[in-house]
C-alpha cells in the first residue's frame, strides 16, 4: 500500500503495488461483471481521467497551470492506483475482446497499429512528461494507454507473421526484469563512475541491465512461472 504514501523501497515499487492490488481485486470484479458487455472494462479509463482532472483542478490554486514539486506531482498523478486505472482498463478490454480483434484482417490491424503509433507520438510531442495544464493532466495517460493498446493489436499479428527476430523476443522477455533493475544501475553508475565518458557509461549501463535482466529471467522468472503452472495443474486435477 505504499503507493498511497512516500515510496520507501525502490522507485518502481509504486507500480508493483498497483499490480498486486489488481491481482487481488480483479477476480472479484470479473465475477461481478461476467455477464456484462466487454465495454464495461473501459469504464475505469473514464474514471481515471476524471479523477486526475478533478485532482488537478483542486490543486490549481487560481492559476492556469499546476505548480507542484516533481515528487508531489508523481504521488498524486502517477503513484495513485485510481490515477492509473486507464492503463489497466485498456489491457483488460483487449484481453476480453481478443476473440474479435484477432480475427480482423492484417490490413485492418496494421491501420490500427499505425493510428496507435501516431497517437503516442503526438502525445509525446505535444504533452510534457509531467503535464501541468488541466486538460493535459486528465488526458495524458489515457491517450497513451489507448495508443499503446492499438499498437498491441498490430503486434499480435506481427509476432505471427515475422520470425527470426530472436533479439527482439529476448529483450521482450527480459523487459520486466530490466524495469526492476534499471534504476539501481543508474544510481550505481552515477555514484561510482562520474569521471567516465558518457559513451562508456551508457554502454556499460545497457550491458549491465541486460545481463542482470537475463539472469533474473532465467533464474527467477522462469522457475516462478513453471512453479505457478504446476500449481495450477495440481489445482485443476483436484478440482
Amino acid at each position: 500500500l505504499q503507493n498511497f504514501g512516500p515510496i520507501r523501497d525502490f522507485g518502481q515499487s509504486w507500480s508493483l503495488c498497483i499490480e498486486e492490488q489488481f491481482y487481488l481485486v480483479f477476480p472479484l470484479l470479473a465475477l461481478s461483471f461476467s455477464r456484462a458487455t466487454s465495454a464495461v472494462w473501459l469504464i475505469p479509463l473514464v474514471v481515471s481521467a476524471a479523477y486526475r482532472t478533478w485532482q488537478a483542478y483542486s490543486l490549481l490554486d487560481g492559476g492556469a497551470a499546476l505548480t507542484l514539486a516533481p515528487q508531489h506531482y508523481l504521488q498524486v498523478f502517477r503513484f495513485s492506483t485510481i490515477a492509473m486505472l486507464d492503463s489497466i482498463s485498456v489491457g483488460v478490454f483487449l484481453a476480453a475482446t481478443q476473440g474479435s480483434w484477432l480475427r480482423w484482417s492484417w490490413r485492418r490491424k496494421l491501420a490500427i497499429g499505425v493510428l496507435g503509433t501516431a497517437l503516442c507520438l503526438v502525445v509525446g510531442v505535444w504533452i510534457p512528461e509531467m503535464p501541468l495544464k488541466l486538460w493535459q493532466v486528465g488526458a495524458f495517460y489515457s491517450l497513451l494507454a489507448l495508443g499503446f493498446g492499438a499498437v498491441l493489436v498490430f503486434f499480435a499479428t506481427f509476432e505471427s507473421r515475422y520470425r527470426g527476430l530472436g533479439i527482439v523476443e529476448s529483450v521482450a522477455l527480459w523487459s520486466y526484469s530490466a524495469y526492476l533493475w534499471h534504476q539501481l544501475a543508474v544510481r550505481f553508475f552515477d555514484r561510482y563512475s562520474p569521471a567516465m565518458g558518457w559513451v562508456a557509461q551508457l554502454s556499460l549501463y545497457f550491458a549491465s541491465v541486460f545481463l542482470l535482466s537475463s539472469l533474473s529471467y532465467r533464474w527467477i522468472e522462469r522457475p516462478g512461472i513453471a512453479a505457478r503452472a504446476g500449481l495450477l495443474r495440481a489445482i485443476k486435477r483436484r478440482g
